[in-house]
């Protein structure tokens, strides 16, 4: 049954005691960080043809049994949901690259806190969906790196260089600042077969947190042969280690 499936999908509701009501930016921030599931849904719904009032009944049934919340809390989150629902069966072209821009739409309006919408998407930037679990965001440096291993991932499994750039374009289409850098992170793996998957991890981390701290980096091919010493240790751990020093991390 296609609402079951949806209920399913809500038992990872989340907590909103753990941020100060004192703060309203930090507390709608947090908020905003936890939505992207809610924009899925309702474009599945949609597709589906659920009819939006059934739909969202489902979601605020889950909501209220599954968040761990004040009462003031889980309906004002409710409401951020319902306009969530509401954008997108509205308007047929929205679609998960346009999600930020629901997100902060609805997410601008909680507990009427009225925060500011561009503070909030540059939250959402630099706090883009995960590539290794979408339903959670994490910071920018971190995806960064989980982009560069699935680059890696796909070149060990054979896909050509083209049909990664393409998948990576599709995977990075509400997320530009990633996308920004993948045309480089691919030129750099397939230029560099002999490199196994964690070091990409590592490397473009440590690059991007560097770069976001307005410094320089040093490029990939200067760290090749420690690169290469590391992935002769005999162990995962000892590989890891090794990683680590080698980046600083």
């Amino acid at each position: 049954m296609k609402l079951r499936m949806i209920g399913i999908v809500l038992l990872c509701g989340v907590s909103l005691s753990g941020h100060a009501a004192t703060d309203p930016v930090r507390e709608t921030k947090a908020v905003c960080s936890n939505l992207d599931m809610y924009v899925d849904i309702a474009l599945k719904s949609r597709g589906d043809g659920i009819p939006k009032n059934m739909g969202l009944r489902v979601v605020a049934a889950s909501i209220n049994e599954h968040f761990k919340s004040s009462r003031t809390d889980t309906d004002a989150f409710i409401a951020v949901v319902k306009d969530i629902h509401e954008q997108v069966y509205e308007d047929p072209t929205i679609d998960r690259a346009r999600g930020k821009d629901v997100i902060v739409s609805a997410c601008s309006k909680y507990k009427g806190f009225d925060v500011d919408e561009n503070a909030i998407a540059a939250h959402l930037d630099r706090h883009p969906r995960s590539a290794w679990d979408p339903i959670k965001r994490v910071p920018l440096c971190v995806k960064m790196g989980q982009t560069a291993s699935n680059i890696a991932l796909a070149r060990d499994k054979g896909t050509p260089k083209e049909a990664v750039a393409e998948m990576v374009k599709t995977a990075l289409a509400d997320d530009k600042l990633t996308l920004e850098r993948a045309p480089q992170m691919i030129e750099e793996v397939f230029g560099n077969p002999e490199i196994e998957v964690p070091p990409f991890f590592a490397y473009n981390l440590s690059r991007c947190e560097a770069v976001e701290a307005g410094g320089s980096y040093r490029e990939l091919g200067e760290f090749k042969s420690d690169i290469l010493v590391c992935q002769k240790k005999d162990t995962q751990d000892a590989k890891a280690e090794c990683q680590r020093a080698v980046f600083g991390l």
